[in-house]
């Protein structure tokens, strides 16, 4: 266990981010950058997903948990972004 923990797959006990997923490490990042759905306005965080923009499978790991390649979006909102029925153009601020 501690050659994964050198080479970097694995948290240490102590570290505050072992104890987030990296879901929820993304969207405490994303909401640290976007207080509300940009189409809503909604601000309920407990309503709103956060969304990658550019897709999770073209990302490198670096952007996978960054706040800057996320959005807050409503459900509804989301769901239609991530199916291309809006682009980021619709949703720019």
């Amino acid at each position: 266990m501690p050659e994964l923990q050198r080479k970097g797959f694995m948290a240490k006990p102590k570290d505050p981010v072992c104890l987030l997923s990296s879901e929820e490490l993304f969207r405490h990042r994303v909401a640290e950058l976007e207080p509300a759905c940009r189409v809503t306005v909604l601000e309920r965080q407990q309503f709103l997903v956060a969304s990658h923009i550019k897709p999770w499978r073209n990302c490198d790991n670096s952007e996978r948990l960054s706040g800057a390649n996320g959005l807050l979006l409503s459900p509804h909102v989301d769901k239609l972004f991530d199916r291309h029925w809006i682009s980021r153009q619709v949703l720019r601020r």
